[in-house]
C-alpha cells in the first residue's frame, strides 16, 4: 500500500506530538476500508478496530470520517511506472498499458475507483482520486505521445488528450466492468488496442 508518509516531528497544536506511525495506521486503514466497504460503510468502529486504536484516537486528529477520507486520498499514490524509451511509440504505449493490465483490478488504487463513483456527488474525494491516480497515469502516457509528435512519429496537430481517453477507455472498461463477466484483458487485446488508435493518429 502506499501512502505518503508523514513526517516524524509533525504535530497538531498545543500538546503531545502527534505519532506518525499511529497517523499512518489510521491512514492505511482508511483506505483498505474504503477499498473494501466504500465510503459508506467505512465506520469509525470498523477503522478504529484495523487501525488499532482507540476511536478518541482517531477524532482527536480529524473531527469527521470526510474530513478523514479526503485527507486518506489526498496521500494515496499509485506505483509509479518507468517508462523506459523503447525507440517506438507503440512499443512504449504497449509497455504502459501491460503495466496496468497486470495490475488488474487488484491494487489498491483501482479497488477505491469503483466505491468512489458509489459515493455520489462528492466532489473533493473525486477531485482528490483523480490528482493522486489518474493524472499521474494521463501524464506517462502524454510524455509517450509528445515525444512521438517530436519524432514526427505522430501527427503535429495530435489532441494528446483525446488520444489517451481513446487508450484509457477500453482498458478501464474491460478491467472494472467486463472482468466480472469473463472477459478476460490480455495481451494481444492491449497491442490490437495500440495499434488501432496510432492507426488513426500517425503523421500521414
Amino acid at each position: 500500500m502506499n501512502v505518503r508518509a508523514l513526517p516524524k516531528h509533525a504535530v497538531r497544536g498545543r500538546g503531545r506530538p502527534r505519532s506518525a506511525e499511529c497517523d499512518t495506521s489510521i491512514i492505511e486503514a482508511t483506505l483498505a476500508l474504503l477499498a473494501e466497504e466504500g465510503v459508506p460503510g467505512l465506520s469509525m468502529d470498523a477503522l478504529a478496530a484495523r487501525a488499532g486504536v482507540g476511536k478518541a484516537t482517531i477524532y482527536r486528529r480529524w473531527p469527521t470520517k470526510d474530513a478523514l477520507i479526503v485527507d486518506a486520498l489526498a496521500r494515496l499514490t499509485d506505483e509509479p511506472v518507468h517508462v523506459s524509451s523503447t525507440g517506438t511509440v507503440r512499443d512504449d504505449l504497449v509497455e504502459l498499458a501491460e503495466s496496468v493490465r497486470r495490475k488488474g483490478a487488484n491494487s489498491l488504487a483501482s479497488r477505491i475507483m469503483p466505491r468512489l463513483f458509489a459515493a455520489g456527488d462528492n466532489e473533493e474525494l473525486h477531485r482528490l482520486y483523480y490528482e493522486r491516480v489518474i493524472r499521474p497515469r494521463r501524464d506517462r502516457v502524454a510524455e509517450v505521445l509528445r515525444r512521438g509528435v517530436a519524432s514526427s512519429e505522430l501527427r503535429a496537430d495530435l489532441d494528446i488528450e483525446q488520444t489517451i481517453d481513446l487508450l484509457a477507455g477500453p482498458i478501464v472498461y474491460r478491467t472494472l466492468v467486463c472482468s466480472h463477466h469473463g472477459v478476460q484483458l490480455s495481451r494481444s487485446y492491449v497491442e490490437s488496442l495500440v495499434d488501432t488508435v496510432l492507426d488513426g493518429v500517425r503523421k500521414r
